[in-house]
């Protein structure tokens, strides 16, 4: 087997290919940001009737329950399924590479089985720890229950990532979501089930989803167990357990301060904030980073590799940076008229929350010499400076300004994150990046929007207009004070005369690089 383990020379593999893969990268990531953006949309129709139907104290304990399971998931997964991506493609035989996903898979499913089947014994004992109240342990057994499928759907979802199948990662979970919130719809509004409701719809999807995406992926791969992949994957996996807790922490743990500092209420107006704050990783980051974590690898073999970084971090943070302005500047109307008048207090960390999402993507992709070079021990250090940032900013700002100070400690500690990866990441990988052109973009933003922020208007529909005004202006005052060099401005210029021609100025921008 270890004469097998070299990258393989796929038909999809970057390196294969003569030129930069602008239009693979456009095409695969539309694709994840098209079926997350549809996703995203039904599930913010819930707005409506969660705050309708739920208080912010039950939208408080919703976000401790999941926040809970997932950091219980992180620490038993052992990162089986971020190994999974990196050792499909070290293999250049299809049935190696199913050995691999099979083996994970059933690891997964035992593990997850096993402790989560356990830890429903406990719920009491969870439920008087994270809510106060023992009487709440049937919440936690509901998705105790649920997390046992976890596995079952996250492992076969980085299998259809890895063959590059987007379409087919989209629609599942498209179907995932339809049924949860049909569910939800049916348990919270028609039978006034409350908190009961979204768990019990939760676990109804996972079953269901879990239960075919496992089936599905032993089809397609057999079942089959090797324990020298297995080890392979915890190996590359183990030392990533730490950094995904560690950036656990770094997203949820204000929660928990929030909960000890001031009550369940404010936890769930700082949830609702966050939610929105979080959609430009949701459907930009996100997207991008599942379909450049397969590419990257083999990207970095070529000969214009620093060309093709460089351009891909520059643009994909200006488009992050332009998604957070335009979302912080409509956001106060957005949450007035989407939510009752107890959650409206929300609108005010979703700029910050903005910001920290910026520089988490930042700090993704900055990170690539880490990953390329498998020193992941550094991606730990770097996450344990930025986890000791943000417990003592937590300490520090939470008892004092609430729910802000809890998204300006998410900033404080997503910055010592990013610098850290970063400082390590050149060492191994060097890359000359656009600091200039990203800080003049995200310096005009922020000028911008408290300009618009300090303007009050109380008519709605004139809010509206001038909101649209001030995102109108912010891309052409970066095209007129020169952020976009000749060559993208004559991008531009055909893209806006000629939106169908995307696919032609692709193909334009890739001859000209």
């Amino acid at each position: 087997m270890a004469g097998k383990s070299t990258i393989a020379e796929h038909p999809s593999d970057p390196a294969s290919q003569k030129h930069t893969s602008y239009r693979r990268i456009f095409t695969h990531s539309s694709i994840y940001v098209l079926g997350m953006l549809i996703s995203k949309v039904v599930g913010f129709v819930m707005i409506p009737i969660y705050t309708r139907y739920l208080t912010p104290a039950d939208y408080g304990i919703l976000e401790l329950l999941t926040m809970t399971s997932d950091v219980i998931a992180m620490l038993i997964g052992v990162g089986l399924a971020h190994a999974v991506m990196r050792f499909y493609y070290n293999y250049k035989e299809q049935d190696d590479r199913n050995q691999v996903v099979s083996t994970a898979l059933i690891a997964g499913l035992v593990i997850f089985v096993a402790g989560f089947g356990a830890l429903t014994l406990e719920s009491g004992l969870a439920a008087k720890l994270i809510l106060d109240s023992a009487d709440m342990a049937n919440y936690f057994t509901i998705i105790f229950i649920t997390m046992m499928f976890f596995a079952g759907i996250e492992i076969p979802l980085v299998y259809l990532r890895a063959q590059q199948r987007s379409i087919y990662f989209v629609v599942v979970n498209l179907v995932k979501l339809v049924i949860q919130l049909s569910l939800n719809i049916y348990f919270i509004v028609v039978l006034d089930w409350g908190v009961l409701g979204v768990l019990y719809s939760g676990l109804i999807a996972s079953v269901a989803v879990g239960s075919f995406l496992s089936v599905k992926t032993f089809m397609d791969t057999g079942l089959r167990f090797s324990i020298d992949k297995f080890r392979e994957l915890l190996r590359y996996g183990y030392p990533l357990l730490f950094t995904n807790l560690g950036a656990f922490i770094l997203t949820y743990s204000d929660r928990y301060f929030l909960k000890f500092y001031t009550d369940l209420n404010e936890v769930g107006i700082y949830s609702l904030g966050y939610k929105f704050g979080m959609l430009v990783s949701m459907l930009l980051i996100a997207p991008f980073h599942q379909y450049w974590s397969a590419e990257m690898f083999a990207a970095a073999k070529r000969d214009d590799a620093p060309k093709v970084f460089r351009d891909f971090f520059t643009y994909s943070t200006l488009l992050s940076v332009v998604f957070c302005f335009a979302l912080s500047i409509y956001i106060r109307n957005i949450i007035e008229i989407m939510a009752m008048e107890s959650y409206w207090p929300a609108y005010k960390v979703v700029p910050l929350v903005c910001l920290a999402y910026i520089v988490m993507g930042m700090q993704g992709f900055a990170g690539c010499g880490i990953l390329i070079s498998k020193k992941t021990r550094y991606l730990a250090y770097s996450t344990a400076f930025a986890v000791a940032a943000n417990v003592a900013l937590n300490f520090t700002l939470i008892p004092q300004w609430g729910a802000v100070g809890a998204a300006l400690a998410t900033i404080g500690s997503f910055w010592v994150r990013f610098y850290t990866t970063y400082r390590y990441s050149q060492r191994y990988f060097y890359l000359k990046y656009e600091w200039y052109r990203i800080g003049m973009a995200l310096f005009l933003a922020i000028v911008l929007l408290v300009g618009r922020y300090l303007i009050s208007i109380d008519n709605r529909i004139l809010s509206l207009l001038i909101d649209t005004g001030f995102v109108i202006i912010y891309p052409l005052i970066l095209y007129v004070i020169g952020w976009f060099n000749n060559r993208e401005k004559e991008l531009i210029t055909k893209l806006v005369r000629n939106p169908g021609k995307i696919t032609g100025v692709v193909k334009l921008y890739k001859e000209n690089a």
